[in-house]
């Protein structure tokens, strides 16, 4: 066969960038937790009901739990499992979870500290001190039957070679290398407030429709 015509085609340098050379980001709905341990006050909330009765932690086991949009517990932890779409040998680079957050007392109390610690993979990486739990105002996205806590405050933890932060400040040296984020590696993600914590002001948390931000818990990996 003779050759008569040749078509070469020029990609741009976004378009030769596989999805894999970016990394991934996927959204959690805060009531997809796979284990808790959580104490009263505490209890779940769609954006229409109340999920089972408050201040009953048998509760976080109902099947509805996953419609949560507002949780909250008085100390203990809740545990999510992060997909892990590495592929080959990559490796994380940068781990960065944006949530809405705040501390969780009976009703509300905007001066309520809470020492809210975050781990990966069982190493606590962060401890950050959430200066209340917020209901003066009402929520920006928060349904309009519900009357105690309003709203969080947006936090941003990250980690990298340089070390963890959250908005930017330096909480601790632990390094995104020390986590070992690697392809077939299980990736979790705890938010606790310990019993024995200085601040023991517990944890609220919410989702896309419930609080100031439309969106649930937003993890990046990087690559």
């Amino acid at each position: 066969m003779n050759v008569d015509k040749m078509t070469l085609v020029l990609r741009t340098a976004e378009e030769e960038k596989p999805r894999s050379q970016t990394g991934f980001t996927v959204d959690l709905p805060v009531g997809q937790y796979i284990r808790y341990k959580v104490r009263p006050t505490c209890g779940l909330a769609s954006s229409v009901k109340h999920i089972g009765m408050m201040d009953d932690p048998r509760y976080f086991d109902d099947p509805e739990r996953t419609t949560a949009e507002h949780l909250w517990f008085a100390s203990g932890f809740v545990e999510y499992r992060i997909p892990n779409y590495l592929v080959g040998q990559e490796t994380a680079s940068c781990l960065t979870i944006s949530l809405e957050i705040c501390s969780e007392a009976p009703y509300y109390n905007d001066n309520w500290p809470s020492d809210i610690t975050f781990s990966i993979n069982n190493m606590d990486v962060a401890t950050w001190t959430c200066p209340g739990d917020f209901g003066s105002k009402r929520g920006q996205y928060t349904p309009e039957w519900w009357v105690d806590t309003q709203y969080g405050l947006i936090k941003v933890l990250s980690i990298s070679d340089e070390g963890t932060f959250i908005d930017g400040v330096r909480f601790s040296d632990v390094r995104i290398d020390q986590l070992n984020i690697k392809t077939g590696q299980e990736l979790l993600f705890r938010i606790s407030c310990s019993e024995s914590a200085a601040n023991c002001g517990g944890v609220s948390l919410f989702g896309k429709n419930f609080g100031n931000y439309p969106q649930d818990i937003r993890v990046t990996v990087s690559v």
